[in-house]
Formats: structure tokens, sequence, C-alpha cells
């Protein structure tokens, strides 16, 4: 983080700008041109993640979101290189521009999905679930 300019602005998250930024920082992780068995080099996303649960969900809060899960699973079949640990936290802002991504031992292959849940994640514990809602349809439209 000393080597690059900027520092972590998780209070000061700036609406379609911030958005932008993060999204295009994210369609150019995803889009890293690696060869077919370049992906083997780093490790899967753990699987514990995205598995099914041994037991059927005992609220339907929790099978809704065991269904949405799988749907996201079935969408996007092909792993791409992902974060990990894709937050506020971890980006770096100099001026109202996004300078640079950090923390990168999580780095992995698995869905994109991945990173945008946890992003979102994010920006509805800082920002609340409304702009979380706005904003996970601006990261998705932007890295597909």
């Amino acid at each position: 983080m000393t080597r690059l300019p900027g520092r972590a602005e998780v209070n000061r998250i700036n609406g379609e700008t911030y958005l932008r930024q993060v999204a295009s920082a994210m369609a150019r992780l995803y889009g890293a041109c690696l060869q077919s068995d370049g992906l083997e080099r780093f490790d899967a996303q753990p699987s514990h993640i995205w598995a099914p649960p041994a037991r059927r969900p005992r609220s339907r809060l929790l099978a809704r979101a065991q269904q949405l899960i799988e749907q996201t699973r079935a969408r996007e079949p092909q792993p791409v290189l992902i974060h990990g640990d894709f937050y506020s936290g971890n980006l770096l802002w100099h001026r109202g521009r996004l300078t640079g991504i950090v923390d990168w031992l999580s780095l992995s292959h698995g869905p994109r999905a991945f990173d945008v849940a946890n992003c979102r994640c994010d920006l509805a514990l800082l920002s609340g679930s409304r702009a979380a809602e706005c904003s996970a349809a601006s990261l998705t439209r932007a890295i597909r």
C-alpha cells in the first residue's frame, strides 16, 4: 500500500463515479488474458463457499440464498481470475481516482459473482441496502 498513491476511503463512497471506477477495475481483472491452463497456477476459490449445504436450509431466507448461489453458478460455468477479497478497504484512492487494488493474498479463480457479492455486501454495510441494490446492477452490467 505504501508504494501506490492514495489510501483506502471506506467512508467516502461517491455514488456513480465510485461505481464506474470500481466496475472498470473489476472488468480489467476479469478480462485478464490467461491461456486455458493459466488459471491452474492459481488455487480455486474455496469450494465450501459455493457448495450446497449438507442439510436443507431451515429457513426460507437461507433456502433462497442457496437458490441464488446455484443460479449464479449455473450462469457462469467458466471461472475467471478473481481478487477474492474485493471490498473498499482494498481499494486505494487519490483525489477521487482509483489508483490501485491491494491485498492479493486471496487471488484465485472462480465466478465473477464472488467479487461482486463481496463488494456489494461492503457497500450495504457502509452505505445502506439501497445503495447496494443500485450498485449491484451497475457492477454486474459493467463486468459482463
